[in-house]
């Protein structure tokens, strides 16, 4: 034994040690150096006592050395591989492992040993109070206890200040919350200890369980012989945003133990300041703070400077330096209490809110002198306290008494109420109610288990499984949440919890989380449209709502704005609201309708709308059913804000995806949705893409640039301006009749959605460079890798944009030919349409000539839409638009061709720079004296390899041999990072211009340069599975998805999909294999995608040649994911489970389905229906579509 312990000692020792050339003795004379340190030898829990192991000391020594000169024997790749994810030491714990994995305790969180001393990572609660609560965001890191940042709504309302990750690491353990306890024991010596304080504490076991909505921490601390368990929670389904903090202390000791605590929060910001101010005027600001309802003359009856129960913490009046002073009402607030045993009511604990009397002088916050120099936390609780004038810390004070086994437990709730009389009479009852912390962390799990309930399923694998769910919560913290508002039969889609992605890491984002019902935050277009991407295919409901939003979104010049916002309702006429269903809804009574008729006379979002009513002494007893009232009752209407910026280049490629996601599911529907549906506007912004004489410089000494492409056009401003008041939107204009622009004359100029992709597609292929090769980058933006922001200098352009632009145009080419109608469009775009078909057709034109005709017509295009459509139309023939499709993607073909003449011959390049090497002067220098040229001659230059190319390269080739000669080429090429198995984002950028963008500025391997970015990693990965490459898919899989990575290296629980992974181009091989910028990103809808794909097939349902519909699942599950019985099993459509039999144990994708078996009740052994063969046709497919069916048992054989 003392030998095993030894080894498992010297490899956490050997994990400290940098790898170099030095000799082996050098390492092992290094790691005794630390051993001859630590001879205090190991401590053990006996008899309610900590104690020296009476373990040989000499047989750990030899056990240690044995395990240094084996390890230094070994050649270790990385020498971070100390921890096992298993117990350090065998202390006594209420901890439980899950009887099925290693990996989960007994509740299904993810179990992180020693976390602590690992690489350190930062993580957050996903921040959601359900449809009627209030949210509050949370972020941790695995330092100290846990939580380093919280607050209300973002970065301004903190009540534990936001700090960037590398800061809270360092900060967490001290500015955050801390547990201090006098420990005694008969006999013995009372001792201090502080819980989760002191990193790498011999003497402790530490442990952190992560839920999807819930953070746990465990100590046991074998000399103390105390247990420590911190549960984290934010609080659901109530009027105001909380976090709830149990800390349960337990006796894993022998004897009786009495306990002084102290528990809390070091610093706690009062309501009123703001990220800004805290970083640069922090101690100025301190003169403004102050504790409320705490025992001061000005607030309280009772005044005492001693601790008080209910502090309530805010600034003393606004901060600005102007002529309005401001009083501030609003506070944050922070309270304890001791859980009682039975069913009482709890009563509140004294909460000490003066730093100083804790720490004394100790301003490092590192030793609790005034806690040390206590007789009791009581005694220290009725101490004399300062509350104004520096920044309050919140600790609560209490005593236990524990019989070796038992358990007491301090609970908490830190947040933010409107007033004191609502902490008073509303916050504090509720949570002193008997049972109120259980409840409400029953509500948090079950609240983050049935948003994710779309994706369960129960394979072999249960970290696929878990790994499937955390990857749906944090798609839908991006995408939102689709909620079904109004008339139940057609009801109105709402999405919920979303926002843009922001926490320690991502640090430079301005996170927005709504403290109201309903909360919602906007996101950037790319972003909301790639994780609503399968939205259909979860929530059948949602129907065509996505498709519609997005391509309500685009300008009449193809581009879209970088924000979306959630769509907002507007009632034309809230006079006529059905009144009726307002009194069933609830409204105290009639007198409340003038007041409600006020609120829905403009454009309203639930949350906000409940926040208005409550302001304005509404009372709504069923808030639920007067929200669908209203909802049926208004118009619903898109929303988004363009940033002054420009447009991205890539943004639209996700459209495409949204009108596939709904034709997998409604492929009898396409027609009516894409011609027959309500007519999309057209959004409108500021921002007005320049033609090439007002955009193209010379710049000394780089030669000819791009710069400036999008300006704010006064006009349109001023259009704006003059719109901000109608409730209908900021969209396009028609002219009246006879050119009237009156705005009683102006229309909002409406188009059939297919009209608006016929509009995507031509205006994007006719950006086409003058190479014939990439799409052009023309409005200031680059495509999916921003960090090639120099891009659009350079006269950049993309082939994956080539290649989604000819996606584009063949679902259209199919669709059209199918369906065989016209497609009516502005006249404007025809005459776009008819001048690119006349390029096209002229043969005496050189690349260069036939681009200079195309980019004219576009320019011309642009600025006769500028400010308004004409509202002539053009019904362009089925029979004419295929034409033009056909001869516009061969164009397309032929470019993506002619890129393979740069690389090897198979893969395809990603990016051109264009340089200009002939050009004219126009006479006209813009705003810093550069000169406007005209160019007169190009030359391409190809940039490396990224692996964007090939994965978008392979959307377009439906040869199989070419699709596997691409993954063959890609694997054998620098993309493929051998040492770690996966595939990198580029390869080496030595060499390159550093005008190509700030990934230039980073080292290789780390962030946009050379690293492995796991969401272009999902997307190559799930192109694969497309182009039924399953073994390849597979084989990429198993070391490019993280739940099958080591936790050791990947440095973050395997749950979790970071940004990035630090690739073997950097320095440190160390970091090789970590990750970091977690959780909200892309790949979470990549993976989603290949989910479907691996659960359900490419379209699972589809019209047969007679046009019914057909039901037909090809799962390509590999024969590793069935379980011993040979089943797996998934939630189908959101509401159906799906079980596999596979009794042949086979991959899936070389076995075909034999059998369905449909059935009412998925606990109904007997099938309703059986169905022969591969699949279900008719009505019984409109039935499992409609979730008529509960369970389907599909064979495969």
């Amino acid at each position: 034994p003392g030998q095993r312990q030894g080894v498992a000692f010297a490899r956490s020792v050997l994990k400290n040690l940098r790898k170099t050339s030095a000799s082996k003795q050098t390492s092992v004379a290094a790691a005794m150096a630390v051993i001859s340190r630590r001879r205090e030898g190991y401590d053990v829990v006996g008899g309610g006592e900590a104690t020296t192991s009476n373990k040989s000391w000499r047989a750990v020594v030899a056990g240690i050395a044995l395990g240094v000169l084996a390890l230094a024997a070994v050649s270790i790749p990385h020498s971070n591989r100390a921890h096992r994810n298993g117990r350090s030491r065998d202390l006594p714990t209420t901890l439980k492992d899950s009887t099925e994995s290693k990996d989960f305790d007994a509740d299904g969180r993810y179990v992180v040993t020693d976390y602590d001393s690992r690489k350190p990572f930062a993580s957050f609660l996903p921040g959601v109070g359900g449809e009627w609560g209030k949210p509050m965001w949370a972020f941790y890191v695995n330092r100290g206890q846990g939580v380093a940042a919280f607050g209300v709504e973002n970065k301004d309302g903190p009540l534990l200040e936001f700090e960037p990750a590398n800061k809270a690491y360092a900060d967490a353990s001290f500015k955050g919350f801390r547990t201090m306890l006098k420990v005694s024991r008969r006999g013995r010596a009372t001792e201090l200890a502080q819980p989760f304080f002191a990193p790498d504490d011999a003497r402790a076991n530490r442990t952190m369980i992560v839920g999807m909505n819930e953070l746990e921490l465990v100590e046991v601390d074998g000399a103390a012989g105390i247990e420590t368990r911190v549960l984290y929670y934010t609080v659901p389904g109530e009027d105001f945003p909380a976090l709830a903090r149990r800390v349960t202390f337990t006796n894993v000791g022998r004897t009786r133990a009495e306990l002084e605590i102290l528990d809390g929060l070091a610093k706690l910001e009062p309501f009123g300041v703001n990220s800004g101010m805290l970083q640069a005027m922090g101690r100025t600001l301190e003169g403004w703070m102050r504790v409320y309802h705490c025992g001061r003359a000005e607030d309280s009856a009772v005044v005492e400077k001693a601790a008080c129960e209910l502090p309530y913490f805010k600034l003393s009046a606004s901060t600005a330096d102007s002529a309005q002073v401001q009083a501030i009402e609003e506070g944050n607030f922070a309270f304890a209490f001791a859980e009682p045993a039975g069913g009482e009511p709890a009563a509140l604990l004294p909460m000490i809110v003066d730093p100083d009397v804790v720490f004394g002088r100790d301003t490092t916050l590192r030793a609790p002198e005034g806690f040390a120099a206590a007789a009791s936390a009581a005694a220290l609780a009725a101490a004399d306290e300062v509350k104004v004038s520096k920044t309050p810390c919140a600790f609560s004070a209490s005593a236990a008494s524990l019989r070796p086994g038992a358990s007491a437990t301090v609970t908490s709730l830190w947040g933010r109420a409107e007033s004191v009389a609502q902490l008073v009479d509303d916050v504090a009852p509720a949570a002193l109610a008997p049972g109120f912390a259980a409840r409400k962390r029953a509500e948090a799990v079950a609240l983050t288990e049935r948003l994710t309930a779309v994706v369960r399923s129960d394979t072999a694998n249960p970290l696929f499984d878990a790994f499937s769910r955390q990857m749906m919560l944090d798609n839908l913290l991006r995408g939102g949440f689709p909620e079904f508002l109004g008339d139940a039969e057609n009801p109105k889609v709402y999405h919920t919890f979303s926002r843009i992605h922001g926490d320690l890491e991502r640090d430079y984002n301005n996170f927005q989380i709504d403290a109201t019902f309903y909360s919602q935050g906007s996101g950037n277009y790319r972003d909301v449209n790639q994780n609503r991407r399968v939205d259909v295919l979860l929530f059948p409901k949602v129907k065509d709502f996505n498709l519609r939003q997005f391509l309500t979104l685009k300008q009449a010049d193809g581009y879209n704005p970088l924000t979306v916002q959630t769509a907002y309702f507007s009632m034309e006429t809230p006079g006529e609201f059905d009144w009726q269903a307002q009194a069933i809804a609830g409204a105290e009574s009639s007198s409340s309708q003038p007041e409600l008729a006020g609120l829905l006379s403009r454009p309203f979002r639930p949350g906000q709308l409940f926040n208005d009513a409550a302001a304005a002494g509404i009372e709504l007893k069923h808030k639920k059913a007067f929200l669908d009232a209203a909802a049926a009752a208004a118009r619903q209407v898109f929303a988004a804000n363009y940033t002054h910026e420009g447009f991205w280049a890539d943004h639209w490629t996700y459209d495409l995806d949204q009108i596939i996601s709904f034709e997998a599911v409604y492929p009898d529907d396409v027609e009516r949705a894409m011609w027959d549906a309500e007519k999309l506007p057209f959004y409108q912004s500021s921002g007005v893409v320049q033609p090439r004489d007002f955009k193209y410089v010379e710049v000394e000494g780089l030669g000819v640039r791009q710069y400036n492409s999008v300006y704010d056009d006064p006009e349109k401003l001023g259009q704006l301006a003059d719109r901000n008041t109608r409730p209908d939107g900021a969209f396009e204009l028609a002219v009246g009749a006879g050119g009237d622009l009156t705005a009683n004359a102006t229309t909002v100029y409406r188009v059939a959605p297919v009209a608006k992709l016929v509009l995507l597609f031509v205006t994007k292929f006719t950006l086409l460079d003058p190479s014939g090769l990439g799409i052009e980058m023309d409005a200031n933006k680059p495509g999916w890798n921003d960090a090639m922001n120099g891009l659009p200098g350079l006269l950049g352009s993309g082939m994956p944009e080539t290649c989604e632009t000819w996606r584009v145009g063949a679902w259209l080419r199919k669709t059209v030919k199918r369906v065989g109608r016209p497609v009516v469009v502005p006249a404007e775009l025809a005459a776009l349409v008819a001048n690119a078909t006349a390029a096209l057709d002229d043969d005496a034109l050189d690349a260069l000539a036939y681009w200079e005709a195309v980019a004219a017509a576009r320019e011309a295009y642009r600025a006769r839409v500028r400010l308004f459509f004409s509202g002539d139309e053009v019904a362009l023939a089925a029979d004419e638009l295929v034409a033009f499709l056909d001869k516009a993607n061969a164009k397309l073909e032929a470019g993506v061709a002619k890129s393979l003449k740069y690389t090897d011959g198979v893969v395809m390049p990603t990016y051109f720079q264009h340089v200009v090497t002939d050009y004219d002067y126009t006479g006209l220098v813009n705003f810093v004296g550069q000169p406007f040229v005209r160019a007169k001659k190009f030359e391409a230059k190809v940039f490396p390899l990224f692996l964007e190319g090939p994965t978008r390269q392979l959307k377009t080739v439906g040869d199989p041999a070419t699709r596997e000669a691409i993954h063959d080429a890609v694997l054998a090429s620098k993309l493929y990072d051998a040492p770690l198995g996966q595939y990198k984002i580029c390869e080496s950028l030595k060499g390159q211009p550093f005008e190509m963008g700030r990934m230039m500025a980073f080292t290789p391997g780390w962030l946009e340069n050379e690293s492995v970015w796991l969401h272009m990693s999902f997307k190559y990965y799930l192109e694969l599975l497309r182009a039924g490459l399953y073994e390849q898919f597979w084989t990429a899989m198993k070391t490019g998805a993280p739940y099958n990575m080591d936790l050791d290296v990947y440095g973050r629980p395997p749950l979790e999909c970071g940004s990035f992974i630090v690739s073997s181009a950097y320095p440190d091989e160390e970091l090789w294999g970590a990750s970091f910028l977690a959780r909200l990103s892309g790949s979470t809808a990549e993976f989603l995608s290949i989910w479907l794909l691996v659960m359900a097939g490419p379209a699972p349902f589809d019209l047969d040649d007679d046009g019914e519909l057909v039901l037909g699942l090809a799962p390509a599950l590999p024969k590793r994911l069935f379980k011993k019985d040979g089943t797996a099993k998934f939630r189908f459509l959101g509401g159906v489970d799906v079980t596999y039999h596979n009794p042949s144990r086979g991959d899936a994708w070389d076995l075909r389905v034999t059998k369905y078996a449909l059935r009412a009740s998925a606990d109904d052994d007997g099938a309703a229906v059986v169905v022969q063969g591969p699949v279900v046709s008719g009505d019984d497919a409109r039935a499992v579509r409609a979730l008529e069916y509960a369970a389907v048992d599909v064979y495969l054989g």
